[in-house]
């Protein structure tokens, strides 16, 4: 399956402009960019079992490197759920960034291995989950990141929702690391948001 895309970000003088900015960080980038993908799926009896696909894209704003990185992407359905990406830059003929992910189901438990490695970056995350389905209406979900650059265990999260037909209820528990550069001890958050069908969410956090 080829597709072909196109993006144009036109230039703007920010001081003669109404635009808003919904963030002081909030990154801009010029560009005139078209996006190559090609895509192929694989089906058995029971559906679609095994995806792979290709991407690429040429900026032509930018000179002496257009090209982005190669993007190559697999996906098995099952019996276990694997994801994976690798990217790799032609210019620097090396692998910028792998990521994976593993989902395995038993019966009413999900449990995820994710792996992510930037190399510009210098990163090596990952992150474990077990998610429980205790019926159709309740479940829960624990979550932990680890970075092995050195950082340890960083963030962690504990989730708990309840839905019904016109309404539901999460409530989500949070642990920040501790802020080393500011000398900040870890930091815990409680967000519980209401959500009504129809209407939206409200949410009470601290």
């Amino acid at each position: 399956e080829p597709s072909v895309g196109y993006t144009l970000v036109p230039a703007i003088n920010k001081d003669k402009t109404n635009l808003p900015l919904f963030d002081s960080t909030e990154p801009y980038s010029r560009q005139s960019t078209v996006n190559f993908s090609l895509l192929n799926r694989i089906f058995d009896k029971k559906g679609e079992f095994f995806t792979v696909s290709l991407s690429e894209s040429y900026n032509f704003l930018i000179e002496d490197r257009p090209l982005s990185p190669l993007t190559i992407a697999a996906s098995i359905g099952r019996p276990i759920r694997i994801r994976g990406d690798v990217s790799y830059n032609r210019y620097s003929h090396q692998t910028e960034s792998i990521n994976s992910e593993v989902n395995i189901d038993l019966s009413k438990v999900t449990i995820s291995l994710g792996e992510r490695a930037n190399r510009v970056a210098d990163t090596m995350n990952y992150d474990f989950g077990v998610n429980y389905a205790h019926s159709k209406n309740l479940s829960a979900e624990v979550r932990l990141w680890y970075d092995a650059k050195g950082g340890g265990v960083r963030d962690a999260s504990f989730e708990v929702r309840y839905m019904k037909q016109c309404w539901g209820m999460t409530m989500v528990f949070n642990r920040k690391p501790p802020d080393e550069i500011n000398k900040k001890p870890s930091d815990y958050s409680i967000l519980i948001t209401f959500n009504l069908l129809g209407l939206g969410s409200q949410g009470l956090g601290r």
